[in-house]
């Protein structure tokens, strides 16, 4: 005896289509069968008897348990380091953000106008480190420090 479809429930997710079919046949009697179809039409199936339904749906709701929990501390971790970027952000507006050539400019002319390092981070709206990387970059030294 051929396996007989009682009931089919299909979704699409990205690239990938699942089929949930409700089957029954002699061999294993009635069963669920999960099909993943990709667009490239490679298929992945997994066959899950009746018997084994209790058993499977416990793994199954312990394994989104698990990803729910993990994910929380992931989201977690995530707004923890925005209020980070936001923190620094209220201090340092320009934290992170790219220089361009009108920066540089103005830059070095401040620091040869013998700017400290604090003021011009004050000015620029960045950390001291970030004044002292880009006077390394754009070749000049800390002269506050001689």
């Amino acid at each position: 005896m051929e396996s007989e479809l009682l009931k089919r429930f299909s979704t699409k997710i990205g690239i990938s289509k699942y089929h949930f079919d409700i089957l029954i046949d002699e061999k294993f009697g009635s069963y669920l069968e999960i099909t993943e179809v990709k667009k490239e039409g490679n298929k992945q199936r997994i066959i899950i008897i009746s018997e084994d339904m209790k058993i499977f749906g416990d793994a199954f709701n312990r394994s989104r348990k698990e990803l729910r929990k993990h994910n929380r501390k992931i989201k977690k971790a995530l707004s923890f380091v925005d209020n980070q970027i936001d923190e620094e952000s209220r201090y340092h507006p320009n934290a992170n953000k790219h220089w361009n050539s009108m920066d540089d400019e103005k830059l070095e002319k401040l620091y040869i106008e013998g700017k400290s390092i604090s003021e011009l981070a004050q000015i620029f709206g960045r950390k001291d480190v970030a004044i002292v990387g880009r006077l390394k970059k754009i070749q000049f030294e800390d002269h506050s420090s001689t």
